[in-house]
């Protein structure tokens, strides 16, 4: 992949985006019932998988705009810290969105595999529960040590600092995190869920 501005510089979300993938693969491995997060993990893939593809040309609409107006002037010799910034965008533009929309069309596949709806409550600790979120912290540290492994000089410096202060400033950046992450959850169950009848129908 050339090293244009918008062209390799995508894999830096997605390095983080697959290491996610992969500590939550292993989280659902020790659950007794993990298929409705199996079936929430491909709709959230083929979500982010559109936007990634939209054409340059073509304006992004919804959550991805802010990412790709940063990503179309960066390249991977582009300072750190731009870098980290895009990065930042697509966690919260995946986390914040892309979930809520994902966990409801995970709830109507679902239905259509098991032939009955999910009781989706019952799965909210194993999709947006804390130890998917100490998934995400682990993945991102794993991440930011293979950069830095790469890099050399002030680049190696400021990941150092941005490692520390993942760990270390959890406490300030996680409630964050994990505030997107039920208000994801909370649009999905107000997409699936059917609108409650007018009070005139409640009578008797």
């Amino acid at each position: 992949m050339p090293d244009l501005p918008a062209r390799r510089i995508h894999t830096l979300f997605a390095g983080l985006y697959l290491r996610t993938t992969q500590r939550w693969m292993r989280f659902l491995g020790t659950r007794r019932d993990p298929e409705f997060a199996y079936l929430t993990i491909i709709r959230f893939y083929e979500i982010y998988r559109a936007a990634m593809h939209t054409p340059l040309q073509e304006p992004v609409a919804g959550p991805w705009r802010r990412y790709h107006g940063l990503a179309g002037g960066l390249t991977m010799a582009a300072p750190i810290s731009s870098h980290l910034l895009l990065v930042s965008r697509g966690v919260r533009a995946h986390t914040r969105y892309d979930l809520g929309v994902a966990i409801a069309r995970a709830t109507h596949d679902y239905a259509r595999l098991y032939g009955r709806a999910p009781d989706i409550e019952r799965y909210k600790e194993t999709i947006v529960g804390l130890q998917t979120g100490a998934a995400f912290q682990h993945a991102g540290l794993d991440y930011i040590d293979d950069h830095r492994r790469q890099q050399t000089g002030w680049r190696r410096f400021v990941l150092a600092v941005f490692h520390a202060g993942l760990r270390g400033l959890s406490w300030l950046w996680m409630p964050i995190f994990q505030h997107w992450r039920r208000a994801a959850w909370a649009d999905a169950r107000r997409a699936v869920e059917p609108p409650a009848p007018p009070n005139g129908n409640m009578a008797g």
